[in-house]
């Protein structure tokens, strides 16, 4: 089961496009770079899911950086597209609400539903993305039996959540029926759950609008 037509409209995001956000566009609006060249599979994925997926890039001019998602994991494509061409909006959190619709014989399914009871023990905020996102937000089934469950965790200055509580997550995560990927989105940027508890006093890989970032302690700095 995924989300009905009529549930995505009532659950669309109201603000700005956020990384990792859903976007169903008008798909003869997407701007490819300059210097990449749209394949064969761009245009029939878009024909067939006008969905795209906001990447982690500097935005201006009134677009947004998206990527084309294809059938196969190599199938990636960058382009841009305009805020008026969004006619609708989802957020990872968007979807969690409609995890029980996962298609149990995925360990996904089992996998989501544990991880929705461990970040609700912790009173986080989250939301899935990648193959299980796009699945519940689009209705196509991206969703195969060696799929990740990808995830972000998002944090605030009143968060409060210390490195052994993560290290706690990370471990409980490790223990899924399939492997998790789980990443911590702040006000700095974004950061590996992994990477993050595995560091000590080392700077960290932050994504950022303006590109990747070695910052120390960047849960510190939001």
């Amino acid at each position: 089961m995924v989300i009905s037509s009529a549930t995505r409209r009532a659950g669309a995001t109201k603000a700005a496009p956020r990384p990792h956000d859903l976007l169903r566009i008008d798909a003869n609006t997407l701007i490819s770079d300059d210097s990449a060249t749209p394949q064969e599979w761009v245009s029939h994925c878009l024909s067939r899911t006008p969905w795209v997926v906001v990447r982690w890039s500097p935005a201006g001019n009134e677009l947004v950086a998206v990527g084309v998602r294809g059938d196969d994991r190599s199938q990636r494509f960058a382009a841009w597209a305009p805020l008026s061409a969004i006619n609708q909006i989802l957020s990872p959190e968007d979807l969690v609400g409609h995890i029980d619709g996962i298609d149990p014989n995925f360990a996904v399914a089992e996998a989501a539903k544990s991880a929705r009871d461990l970040f609700k023990t912790f009173g986080l905020t989250w939301g899935v993305t990648g193959s299980v996102g796009f699945t519940l937000a689009t209705g196509f089934n991206a969703i195969h039996s060696a799929s990740d469950l990808d995830l972000v965790v998002r944090v605030s200055a009143e968060t409060v959540i210390g490195k052994r509580e993560w290290k706690h997550i990370s471990t409980s995560l490790a223990s899924l029926p399939c492997r998790v990927d789980a990443r911590i989105s702040a006000l700095i940027g974004e950061i590996s759950l992994n990477e993050y508890v595995a560091a000590a006093s080392e700077p960290v890989l932050v994504r950022t609008a303006e590109g990747p970032k070695l910052i120390s302690d960047p849960l510190g700095a939001r």
